[in-house]
């Protein structure tokens, strides 16, 4: 009886399990087929997933199944489906997560949003304070400045609102060099350098503040000429630093990863990236295409070298350990030097090169390169002493092969409003200290000769700037720079008006100075790309 009782609760024991299990299991299923079913069957309101130019609207909910969005470019489509149109094409995902009970499915849609026509943009004005770079005079009766380096660079723009790709760092950036001399210049074997004027050796060497020693250390670019280009007597050249290098890998640590063959920055949505944009392009944003001013491109290169603190000790090509990313580093606010030195050969013994040229590869090694001390890299400089490969980036060596030519010295301006209670010194040597506020984009700064027996140029501020400098710089950061100290006052702050494509009375919050401003005269009047003006080639 008690065997009878027991297999009879058994059976019901596990019946009722099995219908538990059933009643579980059955809408767990039916959830899955439901977001299933959603995934195949879900599209987008749209007429051509290549072509969107208006809003439309995503749906939050379909058979049962909820449906949240993400857009990876929110700020040209968001998640409630408008659409706003750039002055370029725009590729956007919007990814759809679907979901019911316990069951979560993705779909992707990749959409391009079309650029606005010419019809469809309008314009709105904004005014702000810039350089009256225009007013300044041009030189017209040009003379040899005696007692001075045979170049000088008589300005230099730090930023540019045009912007190559939707990206950070903008493309048209230059120095503009002057040959201070009666014959043509030729600038084969010279070196474009960045570094921070007080980090190592750099502040450490008084000839080095002054230009009479090469910058040796703490390099953020460096560009080698290989070829000639020639100044003519008494003009300029545009030495235009472009915004690409020819390595892979990031960080402080990026000499000691692998290099690839990798471009940093492509052609993308129909607009030419960095690593395609010709000089015809620089011309084209500077609205210089008639000008006979020449642009040289030079772009960021690695140097052969070794890095024992970096667990280096053989040969292997060093990109700008302190760089990070492949733009020049020029900064419109930190505390800067930039400086053209020449190739010394020592009597001969010595040479210098670039391994891996681009220009010069078949277009099968410009896909896959020969290894340069086992690295994936172009363009990099060489130098060999009797046919021995030396320390690039010993900065004794830098001494011996690289003579000072020019150099200048930058930082950003100073903004009284965000200066701290009791504050005493502002430092340039971080953005976000109190004080510390950038150059506007597109604005030349000025330099004038330097003082004789020094090879770095003076920068000459706009009127009433140079107090605040002379109140609140650093003492060490006062004393590498070169301040011009005569007052101009045709150069000071004005009111121009820019124009943007968004209006900034819903608040300049909303503005992207990324992609929302286009060309104006206001803007661009802040550079003179192909002028000399007067106080560049006149000691204060």
């Amino acid at each position: 009886m008690n065997k009878k009782i027991y297999i009879i609760l058994t059976t019901i024991i596990l019946s009722l399990l099995l219908i538990s299990c059933g009643e579980t299991n059955i809408p767990e299923d039916e959830d899955l087929k439901a977001v299933t079913a959603v995934e195949e069957n879900l599209e987008l309101p749209v007429e051509d997933l290549n072509a969107v130019t208006t809003s439309f609207e995503l749906p939050s909910e379909m058979d049962g199944v909820a449906i949240s969005w993400h857009s990876d470019e929110p700020t040209v489509i968001n998640t409630s489906g408008n659409v706003t149109r750039l002055l370029f094409d725009v590729t956007v995902e919007l990814t759809a997560t679907l979901t019911k009970g316990k069951h979560t499915k993705t779909k992707i849609f990749t959409l391009v949003v079309l650029k606005k026509e010419a019809d469809d943009v309008e314009v709105f004005e904004y005014k702000m304070q810039l350089p009256s770079t225009e007013l300044l005079e041009d030189a017209t009766d040009i003379a040899i400045i005696e007692d001075a380096p045979d170049l000088l660079i008589l300005g230099v723009v730090l930023d540019t609102y045009h912007y190559f790709q939707y990206e950070t760092m903008s493309g048209f950036e230059y120095i503009k060099v002057y040959n201070n001399t009666e014959e043509p210049y030729n600038l084969k074997n010279h070196k474009i350098s960045l570094a921070n004027p007080l980090q190592g050796q750099n502040g450490e060497d008084a000839d080095v503040r002054v230009g009479n020693k090469a910058i040796a250390t703490g390099f953020l670019f460096n560009s080698l000429i290989d070829e000639d280009v020639y100044i003519p007597a008494k003009s300029i050249i545009l030495i235009w630093l472009k915004p690409y290098y020819w390595t892979a890998g990031s960080g402080t640590g990026a000499y000691n990863k692998p290099f690839t063959t990798e471009v940093v920055y492509k052609d993308s949505d129909g607009r030419t990236g960095a690593f395609n944009q010709t000089t015809d392009d620089f011309k084209a944003f500077w609205k210089m295409e008639d000008s006979d001013i020449e642009v040289y491109a030079a772009t960021n290169m690695a140097i052969i070298g070794i890095r024992p603190e970096g667990g280096t000790e053989e040969m292997f090509p060093i990109i700008t350990p302190g760089g990070g990313t492949g733009y020049t580093h020029l900064n419109s606010t930190l505390l800067r030097s930039l400086e053209i030195s020449k190739f010394n050969d020592q009597g001969g013994s010595a040479s210098i090169g670039l391994l891996n040229k681009y220009s010069e590869l078949t277009s099968e090694k410009q896909q896959d390169p020969d290894l340069i001390y086992g690295k994936k890299i172009f363009n990099v400089i060489e130098i060999k002493d009797n046919n021995e490969v030396v320390d690039g980036y010993l900065f004794t060596n830098t001494w011996k092969y690289f003579d000072p030519i020019i150099k200048i010295n930058f930082l950003g301006l100073i903004d009284l409003a965000s200066i701290a209670p009791g504050q005493e010194f502002i430092d340039f040597l971080a953005t976000g200290n109190p004080g510390v506020k950038g150059w506007d984009n597109t604005v030349e700064l000025q330099f004038r000769p330097p003082v004789v027996g020094e090879r770095l140029m003076q920068l000459q501020l706009p009127l009433r700037e140079l107090a605040k400098y002379q109140q609140y710089l650093l003492p060490a950061q006062m004393e590498v720079m070169r301040f011009a100290a005569a007052n101009v006052t045709t150069y000071r702050f004005v009111e121009k008006t820019i124009l943007l494509t968004v209006d900034p009375a819903n608040g300049m919050e909303f503005i992207n100075w990324r992609t929302d401003e286009i060309y104006s005269e206001g803007r661009m009047s802040s550079a003179a790309p192909t002028k000399i003006k007067l106080i560049n080639i006149t000691r204060p």
